[in-house]
């Protein structure tokens, strides 16, 4: 039962030697005195209560009382006193039972514990050391000794002063005496120098501890001489980017990541017209009148995203002045974004001039009616544009990358226009010229060149560019104007040649008019029928060389007007009333209408007369009897409008712009009604022209047809001495009339 040496418990053998010896002597005691009976119990009950058996003892007090049998009142108080006095102890000695028990297990704990302190002080990589009051070394880790250089051994004659740099004796005294004040951790940077001379900066912790002996500083010391090196080049590099920052040519601007402005330097103010403390705080896109917020928003947001982002914005910097800004931005860390803003108004105004001065020049490119190729060192098609795939018939498709003098041009022109082509490319040699291309429909056409080169920044060759002009239709017009010019020179020659024979017919016709008179009355009514149609048909003949020298003046830029300030009321009244007899004799009505007396312009009297002669001709040419003709003229204040109206069969609309073409007739048949070359409303209108006005004719076929003239109210500032007008008397103008009116026939 009690296998007292499997026990390895030297405490529990006791325990257990002492229960035996209590067996042995509790069959003892009867045979002992009742003194040695209350030793025995008292004993047996300290002991069992010392050994956590106190129920063991008061088992034996009771079993002492019954085996006496001592049944008095005496011996129940000694009884009950010994029980008492069992508990107590009992309890006492449980109580110093397990405080022994806690203070072995917590001297075990510390054992353990300190053990473990010693393992971490010489496996840490942070120093560590104990100063006494003084300053003196007590003690240092492995890892102190290596960063100062000095063995534990050395460092134990030293006192902290002898290797700290920071302070001299008095301000370490005081330093100290500040740390045991507060009774708690201080931390701190201080200097040390090492056993080889190097300067080590160390990151102290200090706590003062005063329950051991007379108190220590426990010191632990980290070495961030590199972080501090790392410091001092990161501070010298922020101060070197700061300056930069200031001096910077262009505006720069640190935002965080709520997009707030938190640095900027005086170009970015100057740039946005506002102070520094305007701006810091700010968002981006809310300060500097940034025109477009949604963009700057976006822009911000892909630059958190990316990382790195470029845009250009237009920032107004007052109600008249905006600028276009470009900004780079680049990302810092997760709150540090920078951006670099320049101002390029200028080259955006350059880039709008270039950009406009393109655009002008691709409408040009497009639009112009010539055509504009770009070859290749190869002959190929690089551009053409849109009027040259029209001239040649093609599409753009078709005409790019396609060999331009094989495909194109004529064959018998392309050795030609090769040779051309290569001087241009080997000795930068232009030459203009003239070939023929075929269209993709085997058209011929003829086209004037205008070349020219392009070169690389080498100076070298590249391409070649040329601008043809479609002359096929002015190489016809050519041969048509030589034409027209020997057909006008034909009619000059012929006027000069017809107008000498005239004025002998005329010389002649006045000579037989005088000789008329002296014959018989009979006779001489006789001759005058004839001698009027020789007097007609030479007027007549005299207009039309008149028209024509007159139209080769015009063709010629040879006519000249006789301009001078006249009353041009005056000039269509006189003639009113000078034909009125002649056109009521035709039969027709006739009608002169004026509101105004008087209007002064600069004209020429002579060649409006001619107008109206002629207009007022074809109107009488063109009526019936009991048809009627009216001369209106009207005041609109810088204008003069003269209308001629008539009631006759009027001018189908498809002919009313032919009538004032060279020879242009409404009826050209041989059994036409009316008289006429074709060419005096020609010359109407380019005296109508040369006087600065306008004619035009409205009418409606089978009513009647009204011409309108429209002249400019102006006058000359110095005009010459011409008394021609004022001395022209009524028979000239009879004259004028008879010519003018020739092919009007009774």
């Amino acid at each position: 039962m009690f296998n007292i040496f499997k026990l390895n418990d030297e405490d529990t053998r006791i325990k257990y030697y002492l229960m035996v010896l209590g067996l042995i002597l509790l069959l003892a005691i009867p045979h002992f005195s009742s003194n040695w009976h209350a030793v025995f119990a008292v004993l047996f009950v300290g002991l069992g209560a010392y050994y956590k058996h106190w129920v063991g003892g008061l088992l034996t007090a009771v079993w002492m009382i019954f085996s006496l049998e001592v049944w008095t009142s005496l011996a129940t108080v000694n009884a009950l006193a010994l029980v008492t006095q069992g508990l107590v102890f009992g309890r006492l000695f449980e109580y110093q039972a397990s405080l022994k028990d806690d203070l072995k297990e917590k001297s075990n704990s510390l054992r353990k514990e300190k053990e473990m302190l010693n393992k971490i002080l010489k496996t840490t990589i942070d120093g560590f050391f104990m100063l006494d009051k003084e300053g003196n070394f007590i003690k240092a880790n492995q890892a102190y000794q290596n960063m100062i250089g000095y063995a534990e051994e050395e460092l134990l004659n030293f006192n902290i002063n002898d290797i700290s740099l920071i302070m001299d004796k008095e301000e370490h005294d005081k330093h100290i005496k500040k740390i045991i004040a507060i009774n708690g951790g201080n931390k701190f940077e201080s200097l040390h120098q090492a056993k080889d001379g190097e300067t080590i900066n160390l990151e102290t912790s200090v706590n003062y501890v005063d329950d051991i002996k007379e108190g220590v500083f426990i010191v632990f010391a980290r070495d961030i001489s590199a972080r501090k090196e790392k410091e001092r080049k990161l501070k010298a590099s922020e101060a070197k980017f700061k300056s930069y920052i200031e001096h910077a040519p262009y505006a720069i601007a640190v935002f965080n990541s709520a997009g707030e402005y938190i640095e900027v330097n005086p170009m970015a103010c100057q740039l946005g017209g506002f102070s520094e403390e305007e701006i810091l705080g700010e968002k981006f896109g809310t300060v500097g009148s940034v025109l477009d917020s949604k963009k700057a928003q976006e822009y911000f947001v892909k630059l958190k995203e990316e990382g790195a982002v470029r845009g250009e914005f237009v920032f107004r910097k007052s109600l008249e002045t905006k600028l276009d800004v470009e900004i780079n931005a680049v990302k810092i860390n997760s709150d540090r974004y920078i951006g670099f803003a320049d101002d390029i108004s200028h080259r955006k105004e350059i880039e709008r001039e270039i950009r406009a001065e393109r655009d002008k020049l691709k409408k040009y490119f497009e639009i112009t009616q010539a055509i504009v190729i770009r070859l290749d060192e190869n002959k190929k098609i690089r551009e053409i544009n849109q009027n040259g795939c029209e001239i040649l018939e093609c599409t753009r498709e078709e005409a790019l990358g396609s060999n331009w003098f094989k495909k194109f041009v004529k064959k018998d022109d392309r050795p030609k226009s090769e040779r051309v082509f290569r001087k241009g490319f080997e000795e930068k040699e232009i030459i203009n010229g003239e070939n023929t291309v075929v269209t993709t429909t085997g058209e011929e056409k003829n086209i004037l060149w205008h070349n020219n080169i392009l070169t690389n920044e080498a100076g070298e060759v590249v391409e070649s560019l040329s601008l043809g002009v479609d002359i096929t239709e002015i190489k016809s017009l050519r041969e048509e104007l030589e034409h027209s010019k020997l057909q006008m020179q034909f009619f000059a020659n012929l006027s000069h040649e017809l107008k000498t024979p005239l004025n002998l017919i005329f010389s002649a016709h006045q000579m037989l008019e005088m000789e008329q008179e002296k014959l018989p009355t009979e006779t001489e009514n006789k001759l005058k029928k004839y001698s009027n149609i020789i007097s007609q048909n030479s007027n007549r003949l005299l207009r039309l060389v008149n028209n024509l020298l007159d139209i080769n003046k015009f063709q010629a830029n040879a006519f000249n007007l006789n301009l001078g300030n006249h009353n041009l009321v005056q000039i269509v009244r006189n003639i009113a009333f000078s034909i009125t007899d002649h056109i009521e004799g035709k039969g027709r009505e006739f009608e002169f209408e004026s509101k105004i007396d008087e209007k002064v312009i600069a004209c020429d009297p002579f060649n409006l007369e001619r107008v109206l002669l002629n207009l007022l001709s074809n109107a009488i040419k063109f009526t019936e009897k009991g048809d009627k003709i009216k001369i209106e003229i009207i005041d609109l204040e810088n204008t003069m409008r003269i209308k001629v109206r008539d009631s006759g069969i009027g001018i189908p609309k498809n002919k009313q712009e032919l009538i004032f073409q060279r020879f242009g007739q409404v009826d050209k048949s041989l059994t036409r009604n009316t008289e006429g070359s074709g060419i005096g409303l020609s010359i109407v209108k380019l005296i109508i022209q040369a006087h600065g006005g306008e004619i035009k004719v409205e009418s409606e076929y089978g009513v009647g047809s009204e011409f309108i003239i429209d002249l400019p109210v102006t006058k000359l500032e110095q005009e010459t001495e011409d008394n021609s007008y004022l001395e022209y008397n009524s028979q000239q103008l009879i004259d004028r009339i008879n010519m003018e009116f020739s092919d009007i026939y009774n």
